[in-house]
């Protein structure tokens, strides 16, 4: 039976009626944008949200901000096996199954890497043979279709396989050219046309269909392609035509082969459907058709090459819509196009530079342009056409600034310097100023503004002339300006018929309002009380909306004036609009306010409070990425027509668009983490640094990354799958445990430098361009280790040497002090030994110069309970001591033994071995410590070294490193640097002050008159040699002269001081030691770890020298001196650079933008921000 060849609804209609499409804009992407190439062959959206466009030259992946491309390398087994990328789909793993011209490849997500060889995947699957064709159902069950044998079904979840071969399972032999599902099952297309239903529980046929097959013979044989519609209609094309079958009516809908009488070909590239059920039907070199089954009416969507909002390209390749509604278009040589009823809001009418805007009872619209004339507009059909036609009088060309249409139906048109037409039924009557057949005549020909009041008398706003009325009966002007009625100006802007009998005057110098009855005015520069006045007194527009409030635009804001309150409201950037040069008014139907700008549009929607009677305002922004002109628009040139249509004139045309219509993009936008940097490097996955893999598989597939803390500088990428103006997209981020607030960024990347160690997480949420979003939230741990010093292991090591180093002190220094003599010495070394296998080592040596130990003693002194029986000892202990110094030091592995002290005494040697990171340590000052001991001493305690300073706290300025001695805690104090002097004065302590050039310090106790301790600060090369410090090693000794116990006494009564430094007069000496600090704080400004400690080792000083120098010359301490040099640089990056303050805050070395507020105003006298928009303003 041969297939019915009536035509479907689509070709009835497309000879009658061919749709206007201007509602179809689209946005593009192409090679600019970065695809490889800008033939489109397939488009797909993955399950993370990124899009995919297969190109004749490579695949391409796309996050809204970048494109990355994927091609074929041979010497890289891991990529495409070929460039030219014909399909996409997605298994029950999330991989990607690529056909290319040579076969199917798999994409791994977790590595981005291909896997050529399908053939494992399939003999695992229990698939012999090469599929010419895969499919993935939207179950993810995996259909293949190997020629010569047959299909079969792979349900990956149950790992069960269906073969339905030829033959054996009655599937008609021949070569299948496509799959797709529908209703009843799976449908099976032949390069013959034959359709062949499957039976997805059974995997038997349900039904087929050979009608086309014998329609078309044999002579057309070929690749056809299915597309099944949510009808279950079922639509087949191939390069001879397209038709529809509906498999419950069991018959044939229509042949499309007859779109050949008007059209120059019928093949068609592509279906789809999308969420309104219309079907989009691609075609080659005839655009796209869009068919609405339920009305039978048709779009017919073309390339326009004045339009860049058309379809690129009227070949279409490819047809995809994904889950935001968005429609996507792959062409042959344009790239993609794709459309949303939300992208963009505002239509555009590429016109001319449209100066003023007019509609007539009729609805025509007429528009002034800035050079010809004015133009009639059918604002429903698009026809337009230039004015006056059809009478002897010339076209008018002058630059119309304002039009009129009055209910007489007379058309009044003000120039530019031609002054004031009149069009009245194809007559022209022009008004001048001083034309001698007139009675009295125009005050300036440059006309601004027009109005009619209620008796039908034209007003005249001039630019240099004032107001004037024009009575029609008589036609006679009336003048109005500064010397005749008190005009602020006669420079006039603006004029607004107001509710209430008045005529309000936008003047250059405030607002005017002429009483119509009285013909009295009265000037406003503000409220009427004085109280407040407008931002600006160039007034570029006055509108009354139908509340009554008086909106008046100036070039520094919106002024919101409510006559029966005398209230004064100011809007203007900071409140939400989009600029402060305000260009036109205007209310819509719901009484909200539009207002354009230098800078696109706002939406005002105010809200009265019914118990003070006052407004508040909701503000909402365009811009051109909505739709509109990229540029501002003219003044004035804003209406709102009859139809409840707002039309808005600029350099480029009219923007037009009704406020019920706009589609807003309500999907919530998922956050996608695309790439991360080490120090502006990108992170490649299973890639190895410094010695490990820091990304097993792609970051928006790994839960947490693992960084040294040498790797504390690195940068987050993420994107969204909000495709729908993705250059509106807004992130607020935020990383837990270095910052508890949202901060908010229109940038796709976080940088963060100097972390200290510790676990973090970073939370990132997206908000489209409409304001929708932030609900769900994307979460990357990020774990920086701490270097070996500061990991939990060196902590422990550190407790067990300190409780070794109490316990020697417990157990060595006793014995060493009771065998000595008054006057003896006891000297103590502590520093680091290279034992065997070059094994590091810490040696404590304690040497006294006592009564010694014999060589047979010696053996048996560590033995418990053992005792020297010498009679001129007088003091005696339990005899084991020893004992648990040796136990204790054998427990951390290391050694004990004792021997002679030349030439009287003994030492005791101790090595325990010491695990060191491999960064070098940091260089400690050193120092030699001489002074009185006294009996019943027993341990000697050394502080902590200073930590790194804490990121965003104040570290101490100075610290005295102290050595105390147990038993004298309660007697020695330690004094701050600026009291010291005071108790020196107070207690008559001579002091005698050298500092010494090197690093190491040396305090010394010495004797002075009258047997007074006094201490002394000396440089190491004029100590006696025996205390001589190493200066700059790491060794040091700490020496105690053996004196009567009266200088124990005296030591009770003086404390160790550090001398001050008297101020001094800078000389050149000081200049070349500040102008190094500055340029050494300068090159490592970014660090925020760079101490007093670093810089003080730069310039050759100790830290107290340092204090004292730059304290002297600057007068600022050495933490303040850093810090100044920061905050200066970062006010400069304000003033300069666009970066937001955190960002200039972490480039400048603070890690905590709320310590960098702090410190910032209290340097200059306000906030970042407030610096930052003063410096803008």
């Amino acid at each position: 039976m041969r297939i019915r060849k009536h035509c479907l609804i689509i070709t009835l209609l497309c000879f009658s009626c061919l749709m206007n499409a201007s509602g179809f804009m689209f946005k593009h992407l192409e090679v600019k944008e970065g695809l490889s190439n800008n033939q489109i062959l397939d488009i797909f959206k993955d399950s993370e949200g990124f899009m995919w466009f297969a190109t004749a030259s490579g695949l391409n992946r796309y996050d809204g901000d970048r494109m990355t491309l994927f091609r074929s390398y041979n010497a890289d087994p891991a990529s495409l096996p070929d460039n030219y990328v014909e399909s996409i789909q997605e298994d029950y793993k999330g991989n990607l199954w690529i056909l290319t011209g040579a076969g199917y490849a798999i994409y791994s997500p977790e590595s981005e890497t291909f896997n050529r060889d399908v053939h494992e995947w399939l003999w695992e699957a229990g698939i012999d043979g090469t599929p010419a064709l895969v499919h993935i159902d939207h179950y993810k069950n995996m259909w293949f279709y190997i020629k010569g044998k047959g299909c079969c079904l792979y349900m990956p979840e149950s790992q069960l396989l269906y073969p339905l071969w030829f033959g054996t399972h009655q599937l008609p032999e021949g070569d299948i050219t496509d799959i797709q599902e529908c209703g009843e099952g799976v449908l099976l297309v032949y390069n013959t046309g034959r359709l062949v239903c499957l039976d997805s529980q059974t995997n038997k046929i349900k039904w087929q269909q050979d009608d086309l097959t014998r329609e078309l013979g044999i002579e057309k044989q070929g690749i056809f392609t299915l597309f099944v519609d949510r009808d279950n209609d079922i639509w087949m094309y191939s390069p001879f035509g397209m038709w529809v079958y509906n498999p419950k009516q069991k018959k044939w809908l229509s042949q499309l082969a007859d779109m050949t009488k008007y059209r120059s070909c019928n093949r068609v590239r592509a279906v789809a459907q999308d969420k309104q059920g219309r079907i989009w039907i691609g075609k080659d070199q005839e655009g796209i058709d869009i068919l609405d089954k339920k009305t039978g009416e048709v779009r017919h969507l073309l390339n326009k090459t004045d339009d860049e909002r058309s379809l690129q390209d009227n070949t279409v390749m490819a047809l995809y819509e994904d889950s935001s509604e968005t429609m996507w278009v792959g062409t042959y040589k344009k790239g993609v196009s794709y459309f949303n009823e939300s992208t963009f809001k505002f239509g555009i009418e590429h016109i001319g530079n449209i100066n003023c805007i007019e509609e007539d009872k009729e609805g025509c619209v007429w528009l002034g342009t800035n050079d010809a004339g004015v133009i009639y507009w059918n604002s429903a059909t698009g026809s337009r056409s230039a004015f006056p036609q059809n009478t002897t009088d010339k076209l008018i060309t002058d630059a119309i600034v304002c039009i009129l249409k009055t209910d007489d139906g007379k058309l009044w048109m003000g120039t530019l310097v031609k002054g004031l037409i009149c069009y009245d039924n194809g007559r022209v009557t022009r008004y001048k100023k001083n034309m001698p057949e007139q009675q009295n005549s125009l005050a300036h020909n440059h006309v601004c503004a027009l109005a009619e009041d209620k008796q039908g008398t034209i007003w005249i706003g001039t630019l240099g002339g004032g107001v004037q009325s024009l009575d029609l009966k008589t036609g006679l002007f009336t003048t109005y300006n500064t010397s005749s009625a008190g005009l602020l100006s006669d420079d006039v802007f603006s004029l607004c018929m107001g509710k209430e009998g008045s005529l309000w005057i936008g003047t250059d110098q405030g607002l005017s309002e002429l009483d119509l009855e009285t013909k009295k005015v009265a000037s406003l520069k503000g409220t009427k009380s004085g109280k407040e006045y407008f931002s600006d007194q160039h007034i570029s527009q006055v509108y009354e909306d139908s509340r009554g409030l008086l909106w008046i635009g100036t070039r520094k804001g919106l002024n919101v004036y409510n006559p029966q309150m005398d209230e004064l409201i100011v809007l203007g950037v900071e409140q939400g609009v989009s600029s402060p040069v305000i260009s036109g008014i205007v209310e819509d139907d719901h009484k909200n306010i539009w207002v354009t700008t230098a800078r696109g549009i706002t939406n005002i929607i105010p809200a009265e409070d019914s118990k003070t009677g006052g407004y508040t305002f909701r503000n909402y922004i365009y811009d051109d990425k909505d739709g509109l002109q990229n540029c501002g628009f003219n003044q004035r040139s804003i209406k709102k027509l009859s139809s409840g249509e707002i039309v808005m004139g600029g350099l480029y045309g009219v923007n037009r668009f009704r406020p019920d219509d706009i589609k807003y993009n309500k999907k919530c936008p998922k956050v996608m983490f695309t790439r991360l940097f080490l120090f502006n490097e990108e992170v490649k996955v299973g890639k190895e640094y410094e010695g490990r893999i820091i990304l097993d598989k792609v970051l928006n597939k790994v839960d947490q990354i693992k960084l040294s803390y040498e790797q504390n500088m690195f940068s987050v990428q993420f994107a969204s799958d909000n495709y729908i103006l993705p250059e509106k997209t807004e992130y607020v981020y935020k990383l837990e445990g270095f910052n508890d607030g949202w901060l908010t960024t229109a940038y796709g990347e976080v940088t963060y430098t100097n972390l200290s160690p510790g676990t973090y997480m970073l939370k990132v949420k997206a908000i489209n361009g409409d304001g929708y979003g932030g609900g769900e939230e994307a979460s990357l741990k990020i774990v920086v280790y701490p270097p070996f010093w500061l990991s939990v292991w060196a902590y422990v090591i550190y407790g067990c040497l300190a409780v070794a180093v109490l316990l020697l002190g417990r157990y060595l220094f006793p014995n060493a002090f009771k065998f000595t003599r008054s006057g003896g010495r006891v000297d103590v070394f502590v520093g680091l030994a290279e034992g065997q296998e070059s094994q590091e080592m810490l040696e404590v040596r304690v040497a006294d110069t006592g009564v010694g130990i014999s060589e047979e003693d010696k053996e048996r002194v560590f033995e418990r309970f053992y005792q020297v029986d010498n009679p001129d000892i007088e003091l005696s202990g339990s005899g084991i001591g020893l004992t648990i110094a040796r136990d204790f030091v054998k427990l951390h592995g290391g050694t004990v033994k004792v021997m002679d002290n030349v030439p009287a005494g003994c030492v005791f040697v101790v090595h325990i071995p010491v695990k060191c990171s491999g960064s070098k340590p940091a260089e400690a000052e050193q120092a030699q410590v001489a002074g009185s001991l006294v009996e019943d001493v027993s341990t000697l305690q050394v502080p902590e070294p200073h930590a790194a300073p804490d990121a965003g706290a104040e570290p101490e300025e100075e610290s005295n490193h102290i050595i105390t001695i147990e038993g004298l805690e309660e007697d020695i104090r330690r004094l701050e640097s600026d009291n010291a002097e005071e108790i020196v004065e107070e207690r008559n302590i001579e002091t005698i002050s050298t500092i010494a050039p090197q690093r190491a310090t040396v305090i010394q106790l010495v004797e002075g008159e009258d047997n007074e301790i006094i201490t002394q600060i000396v440089p190491p090369e004029e100590l006696p040699e025996a205390v001589t410090a190493v200066s700059g090693g790491r060794k040091g000794t700490a020496s105690f002269s053996l004196d009567a116990e009266e200088k124990l006494n005296s030591l009770r009564d003086h404390v160790l001081i550090d001398p001050i430094a008297r101020e001094v007069a800078i000389t050149s000496m000081d200049e070349k030691l500040i102008d190094h600090a500055v340029k050494y704080v300068e090159e490592n400004m970014a660090r925020s770890d760079l101490s007093v400690e670093e810089l003080s080792r730069e310039l050759g000083m100790s830290r107290v020298h340092l204090y004292k120098k730059l304290l002297a010359v600057t007068g600022k301490t050495p933490i303040e001196f850093i810090r100044v040099i920061r905050l200066k640089r970062a006010a400069w990056l304000l003033r300069e650079s666009q970066q937001n303050i955190s960002e200039i805050a972490y480039q400048v070395g603070f890690n905590n933008p709320k310590y960098f507020s702090k410190y910032f105003k209290e340097e200059f006298g306000m906030l970042p921000s407030a610096y930052q928009c003063k410096e803008d303003g």
